[in-house]
């Protein structure tokens, strides 16, 4: 049984220590994407950053510059985990150069503390846009996740309204 143990941890070890090669298809918005690995078609989340969303100020912009950085590239990805939705999540590189931070340094994405929170450097870089007022920090920009919130929120009240 120990012996188990050790070969799982291992096992483990190693996953974090190289990335998964794939081609990138198609990009959803500026913090998920589909690509092809092993001739399937796989949703990865970006691990450690939230962009806004598609029907949120500045979503188009920040889905248009991911699509211009990645869009049909061959990217590394360093798988982190399976997210509840069945997503794989990972930092996403393309020439050795990590995406999802460079996402946050173009203030085209926050740094998604409450899933990422040991992450220094998206944390710096986040704080370094914010200060430089660069992409969706030029304006005062309503975070994803509170926007999510909002639409939750008045579609649940919508359907108490007709109930």
């Amino acid at each position: 049984m120990r012996n188990i143990k050790i070969v799982l941890i291992y096992i483990m070890l190693c996953m974090n220590l190289y990335a998964i090669k794939a081609k990138v298809i198609k990009v959803s918005d500026g913090d998920t994407i589909i690509s092809i690995i092993d001739k399937k078609k796989v949703k990865i989340r970006m691990f450690g950053i939230d962009a806004p969303e598609k029907t949120q100020d500045y979503g188009s912009d920040s889905q248009k510059y991911l699509e211009r950085a990645i869009l049909n590239k061959v990217i590394d990805v360093k798988v982190i985990e399976k997210d509840q939705y069945g997503r794989t999540v990972g930092k996403v590189f393309y020439k050795n150069e990590d995406i999802n931070l460079k996402m946050i340094e173009t203030g085209n994405a926050w740094h998604y503390r409450k899933l990422a929170p040991k992450e220094k450097t998206y944390f710096n870089a986040e704080k370094k846009a914010k200060k430089s007022k660069i992409g969706l920090w030029r304006k005062k920009a309503l975070a994803p996740w509170q926007y999510r919130y909002n639409q939750k929120n008045k579609n649940r009240n919508k359907s108490k309204k007709y109930s």
